[in-house]
């Protein structure tokens, strides 16, 4: 479930904005319009930050590598360009 990258990013921003909504929602005294932007640009900055560290993070382990001695070897001395 959290190999896909959006659903990883939009699970942790839900969580972390839930809970900075419940801990710090008698603290806050903004306006509502004041506190909706605030969730909001949280919301969006925690997204977009664990998204791009995810995607990079499994592009490293995503590396394919090709054994196939059937590749190297068609390309022998003969194939090969002359410059």
């Amino acid at each position: 479930m959290f190999e896909n990258n959006l659903i990883f990013s939009l699970v942790l921003s839900i969580v972390v904005v839930g809970s900075f909504y419940l801990f710090s929602s008698k603290e806050l005294s903004f306006k509502k319009n004041e506190q909706k932007n605030e969730f909001l640009l949280l919301f969006a900055l925690i997204f977009s930050l664990s998204f791009i560290m995810k995607c990079i993070s499994s592009k490293s382990d995503s590396v394919p590598t090709i054994n196939n001695p059937q590749i190297s070897s068609s390309l022998s001395h003969s194939s090969r360009p002359p410059f």
